[in-house]
């Protein structure tokens, strides 16, 4: 998993942040007010699943695994994901 840092496309370059990759149609736009206990500075997020977890991104290569330690993931290369009632849902087949 890779992120774009940098203020402007002239000053963009790449950081590894993860060494296992997105599952392919998992990934969401939230708002930060709709994630955790609402302590993440204030913007928009990305947010996927991973064979390893789910996953938050942010601006400036900020990188989160949210759930490694706690939820076993199914092996899967494509899914889908929505937010309903505050919970990150998701299918991976």
């Amino acid at each position: 998993t890779y992120a774009l840092v940098g203020s402007s496309p002239e000053d963009w370059f790449v950081r590894k942040v993860a060494d296992y990759p997105a599952v392919e149609g998992t990934a969401l736009h939230v708002e930060s007010s709709r994630i955790g206990d609402g302590s993440l500075p204030p913007g928009m997020y990305a947010m996927w699943m991973s064979a390893r977890g789910i996953c938050l991104g942010g601006l400036n290569g900020y990188f989160r695994n949210l759930t490694e330690e706690h939820v076993k993931c199914p092996a899967g290369t494509r899914g889908t994901a929505l937010i309903r009632d505050g919970r990150y849902i998701t299918i991976v087949w």
